[in-house]
């Protein structure tokens, strides 16, 4: 990221540091360990999948035959300066886990199938998890699937993927390398990275309202003037293939193809 831009980040790194801190080192303590899920889907009659994860990180990845293959680490998390309300509302959400370790005790996944589609989460739901818990999902899936996900605060890597992508992460930072396929992710706070390897580009866009835009085509940067203001903007027009997209408000977007 840009110096420039890292001076612009910094009333929001005080606000946000400690809500993307990685797994408190006393997860490892007792009564702190971390829980692992596991889950194996069969792929055969599934074309897509939504996850919908908290706070923590996502790797998603191609699988070596026709299934899903799924494990979450979960931990309690570390919560960040909360207002008074906060409290109460997180108290009212979550009043049966006193402990967060209790929370994660009860964590499962939670699987279901609509439309070809396999829409992941954990349960208990996000609100009540929200602060308390960090998630670890690794997943592996058949390289054709269409990839969608939603995340609160974290790192999401994306890669492999031939169906498209699409990404939304509230703070943290999107990562995605695919061979083909549309992508377009979103992040509030951050940085997003994409490289796409797809032999015919149409619409590209990367966009950062504060921050740095920057797109390269076969090694060579695209060369652009930004507007006056604190982001940048970039765009190209194609006649036909896939569209890339990638935002950022705050933050570092760039693309890669080829």
């Amino acid at each position: 990221m840009k110096a420039a831009t890292l001076a612009r980040l910094a009333f929001v790194a005080g606000l946000t540091a400690s809500t993307v801190a990685p797994v408190p080192a006393a997860a490892e303590g007792a009564g702190r360990e971390p829980k692992t899920l596991r889950a194996t889907i069969d792929a055969a009659q599934l074309h897509a999948l939504q996850l919908q994860a908290g706070e923590g990180e996502i790797a998603i990845r191609a699988s070596a035959d026709d299934a899903v293959h799924v494990e979450v680490v979960v931990a309690p998390g570390r919560r960040g300066a909360e207002g008074f309300a906060d409290r109460v509302r997180s108290w009212f959400l979550a009043s049966r886990y006193r402990e967060d370790a209790d929370l994660v005790h009860a964590t499962e996944i939670l699987q279901e199938v609509n439309g070809g589609t396999l829409e992941l989460d954990l349960t208990p739901d996000l609100a009540t998890r929200k602060d308390r818990v960090h998630e670890r999902w690794t997943i592996e899936i058949p390289a054709r699937f269409e990839i969608g996900v939603r995340m609160d605060v974290g790192d999401a890597s994306i890669a492999d993927a031939t169906g498209g992508v699409r990404a939304r992460v509230a703070v943290g930072t999107i990562t995605i390398d695919v061979p083909a396929g549309d992508v377009d992710a979103r992040i509030n706070v951050g940085d997003v990275k994409v490289h796409t390897g797809a032999p015919a580009v149409g619409d590209v866009l990367v966009d950062a309202d504060v921050g740095g835009a920057d797109l390269w085509v076969d090694g060579g940067r695209v060369e652009h003037e930004n507007a006056p203001g604190p982001g940048g903007r970039v765009a190209l027009r194609g006649s036909a293939g896939v569209t890339i997209r990638a935002t950022a408000e705050v933050g570092d977007a760039s693309v890669r193809i080829r």
